[in-house]
């Protein structure tokens, strides 16, 4: 292991079970990336480890096998995932202040109502 980049025996070995299920839901996408509520599982826990910048590449890989919808609900977890939402609320907090970023999200907010055209994400 390098300090910068972790093996999956790394990741698993430590004692957190975030961690532990990170790498379960990394390795279910790799070994089928069509797989969507694995993708959401992926991308809600990253949100909840706060993992920023591991976040958006999710999101960004995740957009390349779907478009993200402005929420669906899941029978298995009877929960509701506003993804597009979610994903411009996030990048909106980061980008306070910054010129460059704010046209970031100002082209992810296009793409977010290219993908999924709906009332809430037009009013965002």
């Amino acid at each position: 292991m390098t300090e910068n980049n972790p093996t999956m025996e790394d990741v698993t070995s430590n004692d957190n079970p975030d961690l532990n299920e990170l790498a379960q839901l990394l390795e279910k996408i790799a070994q089928n990336p069509y797989d969507y509520e694995t993708h959401v599982a992926y991308v809600s826990l990253l949100r909840r480890m706060g993992e920023t910048s591991d976040l958006r590449q999710a999101r960004e890989v995740f957009h390349e096998f779907f478009p993200l919808s402005e929420g669906i609900i899941f029978r298995k977890r009877s929960t509701y995932v506003d993804l597009w939402m979610q994903w411009l609320d996030d990048e909106e907090q980061a980008t306070a202040s910054d010129a460059h970023a704010l046209q970031d999200l100002l082209e992810l907010h296009e793409r977010a109502t290219r993908d999924y055209l709906c009332m809430s994400l037009i009013k965002s």
